[in-house]
C-alpha cells in the first residue's frame, strides 16, 4: 500500500482534473484551426452539466454502519453503529492557527485580537469531513473496540460512563452520548479545543431512535499529569478507552525516533496505570485498540506509529491492581473485515491488509 486510501482518493480526483483539463485544450485547438469555411456560424454553446450533489460525509458514514452491522458480535457494537443515524450535519466553519505558539482559536476570538495578534494566525477553513474525521479516519472505526467491550460484559451504552484518552475527534462520542452515556474525552491537541466548541458541539445531545439523551464533555490538557485537568475529568468511569494513542512505538520506541511523533505522558508508567485504575469503578474496563501500519526496515526512520503493542508491562498493570483480561491480542483478521466497509478502494485486497494494516488489544479490569 504505497499511499494511503484518502491520498489515493485525492490522487485520483487530480488525475480527474488533468483529464478534464486535458479535453477542454483539445477542443479549443480545434476550433482554432478550423477554417473559415468549416465554421460560418458559431456554434451555440452547449447547455452546462449539472453539478455533481457533493458528497454528504454524514450519509456515508450512515451507509457504512449499516453494512458494518453485519460484522458486530454485540449488542455493544451494534447499537453504537445505529447511532450513525443521529449525526448532525455540520456546516462549514474557520478556526485560527498559531502553530509556533501551540495555539488554536474561533473566529470570533480571532476578531477581538489587534491586527498585529492577529497576523500571527492562519486561517484552517474546516468542513463536515474534518469535523467528524480529523486526521484519524472514521469514528465507525471504534465499533470493534467497543464489540470487545460488549463482550466483556457491556450491554447498553445508557448511563455509562466513558474516558477516551486522545479521543482525536468527537463523532463517536456525540454516538455514544445519543445513546445515552456520558461520554468524555482529553487531548493535548489545541486544535480540537478550538474546533469542538461551537454551541451543540458538547453538552446534551439528542438522542438516537429509541435512546435517551446523554452528554458529551471535552477537556484539553495533560491527564493525569496535570492537575487542574485531572480534578475535572475526576472519577467513576465505567470505560477507560484509547484507540491510537497509547503505542508502544509512542511511548517507549525501540528505536530512535523523532521527539515530535512521540507521546509524552508527562508521568513514570506506574503513576499512570494508578490514575487509569484510580478513574474507574470497581469492575470498570480498560480498553486499548491500536491499528498499525507496516514498520521500516532498519536502514529506514523508526515509525512510532507503526508499533501498536500496550506500551506498559504486563506485571505492572497487575501490580496496579488490575486483571488483565487480554493482552496485546491481535485482531488483524476482524480488523481487515471493517476495513473493506470503512475504504472501499478498487485495488485493495485482503493479501494488501495483510502487508499494511495490524491490530492489537488489551482488556484490563479493576478488581
Amino acid at each position: 500500500m504505497k499511499r494511503t486510501w484518502d491520498e489515493r482518493i485525492a490522487h485520483l480526483l487530480t488525475i480527474g482534473g488533468i483529464l478534464v483539463g486535458a479535453a477542454a485544450l483539445i477542443g479549443l485547438a480545434r476550433v482554432a484551426s478550423a477554417s473559415p469555411a468549416e465554421t460560418p456560424v458559431p456554434a451555440a454553446a452547449p447547455t452546462p452539466a449539472p453539478k455533481p450533489a457533493p458528497i454528504s460525509v454524514v450519509g456515508d458514514m450512515k451507509s457504512q454502519a449499516a453494512a458494518a452491522t453485519a460484522l458486530c458480535e454485540t449488542d455493544a457494537a451494534r447499537s453504537f453503529l445505529s447511532a450513525a443515524s443521529a449525526l448532525p450535519s455540520i456546516a462549514p466553519r474557520v478556526i485560527y492557527r498559531d502553530r509556533e505558539r501551540g495555539m488554536a482559536i474561533t473566529e470570533d476570538a480571532w476578531q477581538k485580537l489587534s491586527a498585529e495578534e492577529q497576523a500571527k494566525f492562519k486561517p484552517r477553513d474546516c468542513d463536515e469531513r474534518f469535523y467528524y474525521y480529523t486526521g484519524y479516519g472514521t469514528p465507525l472505526n471504534y465499533a470493534r473496540a467497543f464489540d470487545i467491550a460488549g463482550k466483556c460484559g457491556v450491554k447498553s451504552w445508557e448511563g455509562m460512563r466513558v474516558l477516551d484518552f486522545g479521543y482525536g475527534s468527537i463523532g463517536h462520542l456525540r454516538m455514544l452520548a445519543s445513546l445515552g452515556a456520558d461520554a468524555q474525552g482529553v487531548e493535548i491537541e489545541p486544535l480540537f479545543a478550538a474546533l469542538y466548541s461551537w454551541t451543540g458541539d458538547q453538552g446534551s445531545i439528542a438522542p438516537a431512535a429509541g435512546g435517551k439523551a446523554g452528554n458529551v464533555t471535552l477537556h484539553n490538557g495533560r491527564w493525569p499529569g496535570d492537575a487542574a485537568i485531572s480534578k475535572q475529568i475526576g472519577g467513576g468511569y465505567d470505560l477507560f478507552l484509547s484507540k491510537n494513542t497509547l503505542k508502544r512505538g509512542y511511548i517507549h520506541p525501540d528505536r530512535a525516533a523523532d521527539e515530535r511523533m512521540l507521546v509524552k505522558l508527562g508521568v513514570e508508567d506506574e503513576a499512570f496505570l494508578k490514575a487509569v485504575h484510580d478513574a474507574l469503578k470497581p469492575g470498570g474496563l480498560m480498553i486499548v485498540y491500536n491499528i498499525a501500519p507496516a514498520q521500516n526496515p532498519d536502514d529506514k526512520p523508526f515509525l512510532p506509529m507503526a508499533d501498536g503493542r500496550f506500551p506498559f508491562d504486563r506485571a505492572l498493570t497487575e501490580k496496579v491492581g488490575f486483571e488483565v483480561l487480554a493482552f496485546d491480542q491481535v485482531d488483524d483478521e476482524t480488523m481487515h473485515k471493517y476495513w473493506f466497509v470503512y475504504f472501499p478502494d478498487p485495488e485493495m485486497t485482503a493479501e494488501n491488509l495483510k502487508e499494511s494494516i495490524f491490530t492489537h488489544y488489551t482488556v484490563l479490569r479493576k478488581k
